[in-house]
C-alpha cells in the first residue's frame, strides 16, 4: 500500500490508509482497495477509524470530516486562525465513546459535538 504510512484496522477484515488527499479502504486478505474515501483538497493530516464503518479525517485543507462507509456524512471547517505550523506538527483526532469527535492541535483540544 502506497501514501504516507499512515493506517488503522477498521474491524478485523479492513484496513484504512491515508493516501495523499485520499482515505483508501483495503481488504486484509488480498489487499484489494474496496473504496476510496475522496473529499478532502489537500493531504489527509490524521484520521481515526472506528468499526465497523466509522472514520473521522483532519486535512491540510482545515476541514475536518466524518465518514460513515464511503460517504462523507458530515464535513466541519476549522478555522486556520486555530492553527499554526507548530501545532499541525502535533495534532490528532478521534471518536469519543459518547459520540462527537476531539481534535487536538499542538497543546489545544476542541470538542465537536
Amino acid at each position: 500500500v502506497r501514501g504516507s504510512g499512515l493506517s488503522r484496522f477498521l474491524g478485523p477484515d479492513r484496513l484504512v490508509c491515508a493516501n495523499g488527499k485520499n482515505l483508501e479502504v483495503y481488504a486484509v486478505d488480498g489487499g484489494w482497495c474496496l473504496f476510496t474515501l475522496k473529499g478532502h483538497t489537500r493531504d489527509v493530516r490524521c484520521f481515526s477509524a472506528v468499526p465497523p464503518n466509522r472514520c473521522v479525517s483532519f486535512g491540510d485543507d482545515f476541514s475536518l470530516r466524518i465518514w460513515l462507509d464511503d460517504k462523507c456524512v458530515r464535513k466541519i471547517p476549522i478555522t486556520r486562525r486555530l492553527a499554526t505550523d507548530c501545532c499541525l506538527s502535533f495534532v490528532s483526532v478521534d471518536f469519543l465513546r459518547g459520540g462527537g469527535v476531539v481534535l487536538c492541535m499542538g497543546s489545544s483540544v476542541y470538542l465537536v459535538p
